[in-house]
């Protein structure tokens, strides 16, 4: 196995050491200086949480139905919308919606471990679900979303398990929406947006480190040739 020998590199070492210092100075300034707004969706994948009981009570052969405030469910499903502000600046006016496909009665909940977040963030029921009951749509909104601050929506549900939407559009705002795994493994991984960039600074700082390494060939004893087969 063949080594690199950086020692050929020592009149362009100068140039390196600048570019090197010129894409740090570059990426600190965009990731700790710039004011970025970063909105983050995590959509859970919806599942039937009833179908346990709901199996129990045809063992049992007895009627089973789950009540949500004045609300009656003979199926139940769950989705969960996760939303957190992974930039360095806080989203004033914060909205978006939350869409169940289909035919549906449905019902949405916010959740946040911070009380004073829970109890900004409003929920409003944007359809009539006794007169038509599609396309269940929920508009979501808080004064605003400090950095690191995250919150979820809960969408009970009947009917078929179908996924929900989430629609954002918001001024000078990105936006970025991730779906599948389970609430655990979406619990959020504040690298997400800058994974690539804080790898390759790790890369830049400790390159110089390991040069040294790479550049030293390691003596390897001679390989002896073997002819024919040697019994034992």
């Amino acid at each position: 196995m063949g080594y690199i020998d950086l020692t050929l590199l020592g009149p362009l070492s100068p140039i390196i050491g600048a570019v090197i210092g010129a894409v740090i100075a570059s990426l600190v300034t965009y990731f700790i200086v710039v004011r970025r707004k970063y909105l983050m969706f995590w959509i859970i994948k919806s599942n039937d949480i009833a179908f346990p009981l709901r199996q129990q009570a045809m063992l049992l052969r007895q009627f089973f139905s789950i009540k949500i405030g004045d609300r009656e469910f003979h199926n139940l499903n769950k989705s969960t919308v996760r939303v957190k502000n992974i930039g360095n600046i806080a989203i004033q006016h914060l909205s978006f919606d939350v869409v169940i496909p289909g035919e549906h009665t449905a019902v949405a909940v916010a959740s946040a471990r911070n009380l004073d977040l829970r109890r900004s963030v409003q929920v409003e029921s944007k359809y009539d679900d006794i007169k038509i009951p599609i396309d269940p749509m929920y508009a979501i909104s808080t004064s605003y979303l400090n950095p690191k601050e995250s919150f979820e929506i809960a969408l009970f549900f009947d009917g078929k398990v179908d996924e929900c939407e989430v629609y954002c559009r918001m001024e000078d705002v990105k936006i970025k929406i991730r779906r599948g795994g389970t609430l655990v493994e979406q619990i959020f991984d504040d690298r997400v947006p800058t994974s690539i960039g804080a790898k390759f600074v790790r890369y830049l700082l400790f390159a110089p480190l390991t040069a040294p390494l790479l550049s030293r060939r390691r003596p390897t004893a001679p390989r002896r040739r073997r002819r024919g087969w040697v019994p034992w």
